[in-house]
Formats: C-alpha cells, structure tokens, sequence
C-alpha cells in the first residue's frame, strides 16, 4: 500500500529534505521529489509498519546501497517532527500534524 501524501510529507519535514545518511539535497524545488525514497528502517517483511519512527528518506544510491548491503552505516533514528514550521510562502506558522496536503 503507498505511502500517505501527509506522511511523506511529515516524513521530508522531519528529514530536512535530504538523504539521512549522506545528507544529499534536491538540485532545486522543482525536483525535490525526483531520486529520493521512502526506506523502511525495519522492513515490512521483518514486522516493520508504515509509521513516521520507521521510515526515513533516503538518496536513490544511498537507498540501493543499503539493500545490496554495501552500506553498512546504521540508518540515524529519525528525529520527531518539529511542533511548528513555517510557510515558505506567507510564513505562517503551520502545524505538520493537521496542515491540508493538495
């Protein structure tokens, strides 16, 4: 089952926008989604869920590196979503947990 659009959202909130492990970033705003991925820190067929706590975003190399086990670094814990942020935009302060996805 895919990912939910709010939690990949909170998901790239939490992790800054950038891979966890080697802390690669989007080229621009208009790719921020292009060769990253959502990882499963416990696989689902390990018992692993769906929940933010397992699941972190990681650059295409460095997610294909951890499967074909040439990463051997451990996935950081990722950290919990900020309470507030702000609007790029109108710099409101927003809410991760209840703000509208389009």
């Amino acid at each position: 089952m895919p990912l939910s659009n709010r939690l990949c959202f909170q998901i790239n909130l939490r992790d800054k926008l950038s891979c966890v492990l080697c802390h690669k970033r989007p080229a621009t705003a208009d790719t921020y989604h292009q060769g990253f991925e959502y990882h499963h820190i416990l696989p689902r067929s390990q018992g692993g869920t769906d929940d933010l706590s397992n699941l972190a975003l990681l650059c295409h190399a460095c997610h294909q590196d951890i499967h074909r086990k040439r990463e051997t670094k451990p996935i950081p814990i990722p950290q919990a979503l900020p309470q507030v942020f702000e609007c790029l935009r109108c710099h409101s302060a927003l809410d991760p947990e209840t703000v509208e996805m389009n």
